[in-house]
């Protein structure tokens, strides 16, 4: 999993190399752009080139500027189910894990058969329930 600061890195390239390709493809300058979206064409070199990140409102006046419409979306990188049933399951294994633990001490440690199927038993029984218990 790639830390905070790269990722907006990445973030900050990709939308500066899509506003300089619209750019391009409308034939018009940095500094014809920069005064369109009431910046300067040091700030859209440095945008195109992914050296700064620029805000929501500054990447709205650019969009503008260049005929186009600004969409920030949240996309899940699973379906929601399988987001739900990945946290049913930790949920479950914290909970097997306290339980576990207790047993443990006197001595009365379950297969790890058991313990499997009394998680996979939680975890359903978890995601039926209040989904917001999950994220507690």
């Amino acid at each position: 999993m790639l830390d905070f600061k790269l990722e907006v890195s990445i973030m900050s390239a990709f939308i500066g190399e899509k506003i300089r390709h619209i750019r391009e493809q409308l034939g018009m300058t940095q500094a014809q752009l920069a005064s369109r979206a009431g910046t300067t064409q040091q700030a859209i070199a440095l945008l195109e080139a992914g050296k700064i990140e620029s805000q929501p409102s500054t990447l709205a006046k650019i969009a503008k500027a260049l005929s186009c419409e600004l969409k920030i979306e949240l996309v899940p990188k699973k379906s929601w189910d399988q987001i739900v049933r990945d946290q049913a399951w930790k949920k479950a294994n914290l909970i097997a894990g306290t339980a576990t633990g207790s047993t443990a001490i006197e001595d009365q440690l379950p297969s790890s058969k058991t313990v499997y199927k009394k998680i996979e038993e939680m975890a359903s029984k978890l995601m039926e329930e209040d989904r917001r218990y999950l994220w507690k």
